[in-house]
């Protein structure tokens, strides 16, 4: 797995491939790629461009991210991409290694703690 969506739904889903095809079907539409800093250093969240523009609902487990890192000053909308921080010397992003994806999925339970959260059980390695 290269990469853990998490849909508007709430649903965490792998993304096999992080090329630009791929993360816009991902994402419903143009990306942007936002940096996370604190627990969530080492990753970046892709999310559509203009969602907020559009309309798309909110999605509840990739803004307790967000508040995570930087407490309640936005909101993400419509799907979001979860990918590895790094970049490599050609600027393609890197796939998450097994022990970032484990470790994403631990914080992401703890984020999102104070809502049902999804079962993470079928994506850890």
């Amino acid at each position: 797995m290269f990469a853990l969506q998490i849909t508007a739904e709430g649903k965490l889903l792998p993304v096999e491939k992080l090329d630009y095809p791929t993360l816009s079907k991902a994402v419903g539409g143009y990306i942007e790629r936002v940096s996370l800093g604190g627990k969530f250093e080492e990753y970046a969240l892709y999310v559509n461009e203009e969602g907020k523009l559009n309309g798309l609902p909110r999605n509840i487990l990739a803004t307790a991210i967000w508040e995570m890192v930087y407490g309640m000053t936005d909101t993400i909308v419509g799907n979001a991409v979860l990918v590895s921080a790094e970049i490599d010397d050609e600027g393609n992003e890197v796939a998450l290694t097994s022990e970032q994806l484990n470790n994403a999925l631990d914080l992401i339970e703890k984020a999102y703690s104070r809502y049902a959260h999804p079962s993470t059980q079928n994506l850890r390695k």
